[in-house]
């Protein structure tokens, strides 16, 4: 899993001083390789995932929101981009509405996702198969997120789940 977001505040405006010298560099004018508990957190949540899904990020001079491609290896060859996008489709439409969407359209890009309420924006014109030569199948999803006004829209969710109970 790779992520690419945006800056943060742990990252300097110009350079200077930070943890490692690579993060020390201005977050404002370059694109930053770095570590991630994206792929952590997903273990959290997904047990059944949790140590065989690593990640990495990359930190980029935006202001706001950021992207995710996750390769998956297919076990069952019978399964493709098509069946793994309807599964999602479905999770959308029933448990997952509101929290998860898929997008068909050419129009995606960082700022066609700012205010995006959802956590999780499916690109599915990006997303691709590839089979190898010894016909094990990939499959990458790229799924776009605000992640700033996403989280506050699960936040939203929560409070009011809260005050109806």
């Amino acid at each position: 899993m790779t992520t690419v977001h945006s800056v943060t505040i742990s990252q300097p405006i110009v350079d200077g001083n930070a943890r490692s010298i690579r993060m020390g560099f201005s977050g404002a004018t370059n694109i930053i390789p770095s570590s991630t508990g994206a792929a952590k957190a997903v273990g959290k949540v997904l047990p059944e995932v949790n140590g065989i899904l690593t990640g990495m990020a990359f930190r980029v001079p935006t202001i706001c929101g950021s992207v995710v491609d996750l390769t998956l290896t297919l076990e069952d060859s019978k399964v493709g981009l098509r069946e793994v996008m309807g599964a999602i489709k479905q999770a959308s439409q029933n448990e997952l509405k509101d929290i998860l969407k898929i997008d068909n359209s050419d129009s995606l890009t960082l700022a066609a996702i700012i205010d995006e309420p959802s956590s999780s924006l499916v690109d599915e014109k990006a997303c691709i198969e590839i089979t190898s030569k010894n016909g094990d199948k990939l499959i990458k999803l790229i799924s776009w997120y605000d992640n700033e006004f996403g989280y506050s829209c699960r936040l939203m969710q929560l409070a009011h789940l809260v005050g109806t109970k």
